[in-house]
C-alpha cells in the first residue's frame, strides 16, 4: 500500500474505491458512494496506470 500512496495523497478512501471497482469488475459509476465520487476515483486511477504503480503493487 505504501508503494502507491504517492499517487493518491491523503486518499485512502480513493485507493479502497479503486481496488473495490477492479476486484468486482464494476464500472466507475457503480462504485459505492462511501468510497468517493466515481469521477474522483477514475481520474486518480489513470495517472497511477501510466506510472506503473499497480504493477509494482
Amino acid at each position: 500500500m505504501h508503494r502507491i500512496e504517492s499517487y493518491f495523497p491523503r486518499s485512502r478512501r480513493v485507493i479502497n474505491g479503486i481496488i473495490f471497482v477492479i476486484r468486482h469488475g464494476l464500472r466507475w459509476r457503480d462504485a459505492p458512494k462511501d468510497h468517493s465520487p466515481h469521477k474522483t476515483i477514475s481520474t486518480r486511477f489513470i495517472p497511477a496506470c501510466t506510472g506503473n504503480a499497480w504493477q509494482r503493487f
